[in-house]
């Protein structure tokens, strides 16, 4: 199992077995990391947590970090349990002047700290009630979430002050308690009560001064809860820049949505203000969590078409013994989350509304042909086993599902008349990395049926991942992501981020949640989403133009091989083109307004391996703008022209980088592209390790692997392992034959569970699938990723590792 590069995990978790466990809780003892990260780690306060929790019994109430960091970037902190009795916080030191210049003391489930200058930091992660995994997540320069606190070159607070003001009612006791707003100053806590390993005395200046702003912060937290104070705070010199609140987990989807254009699309659409009613998609899947925050407006009464029978709603009913994949809310999310509604993430299409269909029961990882007809049927406003009809039909059909077979007859039928109906129907192609040019099955059932829009995956560099199936039945291409790797610059995996289920740690409630998810699957969603866009914008558009519009290449970036391809179809979907043209046939115009230039991806993580990537820059649409210059601001960076104009300069670039010009570290060059309307740049992140090899140092800690029987979910054997090389190498011996899921996931917080939320997952396969074993068998190769509210994987609920 492989792990993303910029992975990493707190060297003191609740797990007593964590390989290389050492503390890390003062400023003198900080942990090294470097970045981009993605860390899991853990707090406690004494008598918190689980009780078996390495230290349960005396806490774990700091954490100390220490790393680089530049200008733009962006530490965000974000934790799994309840904010209403645990509450996490965090502050960053200058390493040379030991000034607290940034403090985050919110009382929700994400903190961050925006970086304004370049320097050497500590970061100090601060349990300041109950116990909490949390992850702890910096990205490259400008890739970080919304942020209202920027950390600067002056102090947080004084350093040994408080402001209060006494509580009139609490009686007099013997702490002298002022009469109204005052400032107190703080003498030295005694040593019996500091938790500094080293005498103060024995200590570098700088770290004195750190853990002084810390005793400044214990004193407070001690006298709030005494009860004798309205409230007591630190005396604050920074101030919190103003913001408006927006998404604040868009950062992670930012590379999908860029790669297909969208946000220029919604730009178009704005400026067009079409009048027409909402558009509907159909999400064919496992149904709906249909509370989630994200889906709030967002939704029309959905069904469920289960066993041959029907009933009324479309709520995904899993439970944590079901060990949920949430795979139809991950798809929904990213055709009609809601968007700047200050949770969670975006998605391709807000304007749109979601029908959940559902058609697969919790714990069983397949349907039938029927049932998914009947949903089709049902979508389109057909008669159906169901005997009722939605109020009003779907414009879009999703269908992130497949088998392994020609067209059935009855979705070839069913399929035609949702056509007939003005129902633009769209599947994913599969995951089993087929390319049988000859062969009709090579593109899964039913993106091989006629009138379908079937969709392969690409990753990040626009290339088809090493899943996605294609063939002579592929027509386009959409964002599916690849998990072995990070190469956004955001410190995440290049995972395809959505909404999803979780539950809390007990299993008791189903919580709203986010992550990663990866495969065709999540590729299909960023077309169904495109098509709403077209639908929002020219309500009459119908599948048969949509069709002759994708053949002639108007609503896709033609990549790999020159026109239409196998791996690919006619193009990378780009939504762009697809909202122009379809406001081009509503008006009758033909034509749209200027494009602008912009660069694909935005920013690119080389990490500490990679040498070479390739940037696209493009018009958005239509546009007489050029590039006139190209340039960096390092040695180490040359870009080279690969395929471009070389009138317009637009086209493919090789960005490669020469670390041996870099300093050991990370580093963050930046492209300028100058046009002749605007400037901007990309930004780099490259990582220089001391031996100028491959970072090895990738680790989440502790995995348990467990092999279930895919029709019952029973645990069939488990094993833990170890990270070696930026790797779990593990094996599992007495399997029986049989239908087979693998399940793999850590206990950081030591609670007897595996992939809580904030812990790291992974699911073989990914599909929700299974694979069946008779014999021997090699290859079981997948990726685990973090759970949850930052997460970057989504996966099943918490499962009992005791």
């Amino acid at each position: 199992m492989s792990l993303p590069e910029t992975s990493a995990v707190d060297n003191d978790t609740s797990d007593p077995l964590q390989p290389g466990w050492k503390s890390n809780d003062t400023a003198g003892t900080a942990q090294p990391i470097s970045t981009p990260v993605e860390l899991i780690g853990s707090v406690n306060n004494p008598g918190t947590g689980d009780p078996d929790a390495a230290r349960y019994a005396a806490g774990d109430v700091y954490d100390w970090y220490h790393t680089d960091l530049s200008a733009g970037q962006t530490i965000e902190l974000t934790f799994s349990e309840s904010t209403s009795t645990n509450d996490l916080d965090f502050g960053v030191y200058d390493a040379y002047t030991g000034a607290l210049v940034g403090v985050s003391q919110g009382t929700g489930s994400r903190e961050c700290v925006k970086i304004s200058r370049n320097s050497h930091y500590y970061i100090l992660v601060f349990g300041y009630k109950g116990a909490s995994l949390y992850n702890l997540r910096i990205g490259a320069p400008g890739e970080g979430g919304a942020c209202s606190v920027v950390a600067t070159s002056t102090p947080a607070f004084v350093q040994g002050e408080l402001v209060t003001r006494s509580d009139d009612a609490t009686p007099p006791s013997r702490v002298k308690v002022p009469d109204a707003e005052a400032m107190l100053t703080l003498g030295l806590r005694p040593a019996a009560h500091s938790p500094w390993q080293s005498s103060p005395s024995t200590q570098p200046a700088n770290i004195r001064r750190m853990e002084r702003s810390v005793d400044t912060l214990f004193y407070a937290r001690a006298l709030r809860k005494s009860g004798q104070f309205d409230y007591v705070e630190p005396n604050y010199i920074m101030t919190s820049l103003s913001y408006t609140p927006t998404d604040p987990y868009y950062t992670p989807q930012r590379w999908h949505y860029e790669l297909i254009n969208q946000p220029s699309a919604i730009d178009r659409i704005i400026a067009a203000a079409p009048t027409s009613q909402r558009p509907i998609v159909a999400v064919i899947d496992s149904g709906l969590v249909t509370d989630h925050p994200d889906f709030t407006g967002q939704q029309v009464a959905g069904y469920s078409f289960v066993g041959g029978s029907a009933t009324a709603g479309g709520n995904d009913p899993s439970t944590q013994a079901d060990s949920p994949a949430w795979h139809g809310t991950h798809v929904a999310g990213t055709i009609a989350a809601s968007d700047n509604n200050a949770v969670f993430g975006a998605s391709v299409a807000p304007y749109a509304l979601i029908m959940p269909l559902r058609v697969f029961q919790p714990s069983v990882a397949y349907t039938t042909s029927y049932d998914v007809s009947q949903a089709i049927l049902y979508a389109s406003g057909l008669s159906n086993v169901s005997g009722s009809l939605p109020a009003r039909k779907a414009d879009v059909i999703n269908m992130s599902l497949g088998g392994n077979s020609v067209c059935p007859t009855v979705y070839q039928n069913v399929i035609d008349q949702a056509r007939a109906q003005g129902v633009i129907v769209v599947a994913a192609a599969g995951n089993s990395a087929r390319n049988d040019q000859d062969n009709a099955v090579a593109v899964a059932t039913p993106a091989n049926c006629n009138g379908v829009i079937s969709v392969g995956a690409v990753a990040p560099n626009k290339q088809q991942t090493y899943y996605s199936q294609s063939g002579p039945n592929l027509m386009v291409a959409a964002p599916g992501g690849d998990a072995r790797y990070s190469t956004t610059g955001t410190g995440y995996p290049d995972y395809v981020f959505s909404t999803l289920g979780a539950f809390n740690n007990n299993g008791a409630t189903r919580i709203p949640s986010f992550g990663g998810m990866m495969g065709t699957s999540m590729a299909a969603p960023h077309v169904a989403g495109v098509m709403a866009l077209m639908r929002y914008a020219n309500p009459a558009i119908t599948p048969a133009q949509i069709d002759t519009l994708m053949v002639l290449g108007k609503l896709t970036d033609d990549i790999g091989s020159s026109g239409r391809d196998d791996a690919t179809g006619y193009g990378l979907i780009n939504a762009r083109k697809a909202v122009d043209e379809s406001l081009a046939l509503a008006s009758g115009s033909g034509s749209a307004p200027s494009g602008v230039v912009i660069a694909s991806p935005a920013g690119i993580d080389f990490g500490s391996a990679t040498n070479s990537a390739v940037l696209t820059l493009k018009l958005t649409a239509a546009s007489s703008e050029v590039v006139t210059s190209i340039t960096d601001d390092s040695a180490a960076i040359t870009v080279t022209p690969l395929s471009i104009d070389n009138t317009t300069k637009l086209g493919d670039y090789t960005v490669t980088v020469d670390r041996s010009k870099l300093a050991v570290g990370t580093s963050y060059p930046v492209i300028t592209v100058v046009t002749t309307s605007r400037t901007f740049i990309v930004q780099l992140a490259v990582t220089r390790t001391a031996t100028s090899a491959a970072n090895t140092s990738a680790s989440f800690g502790r995995l348990w692997i467990v092999a279930r029987n895919a029709n019952t979910g029973a645990v069939i054997k488990s094993t833990s392992v170890n990270p070696s090389n930026g790797k779990y190498v593990w094996g599992l011996t007495g399997i029986p034959a049989g239908n087979i899921t693998f399940l793999a996931g850590t206990d950081n917080n030591f609670n007897g569970y595996f992939c809580d939320v904030g812990e790291a997952c992974g699911l073989y396969p990914a599909t929700g699938s299974f694979i069946s074993i008779a014999s021997k068998t090699t290859g079981v190769d997948f990726s685990v990723g973090l759970i949850g509210t930052t997460g970057s994987s989504s996966l099943p609920a918490p499962l009992s590792v005791r």
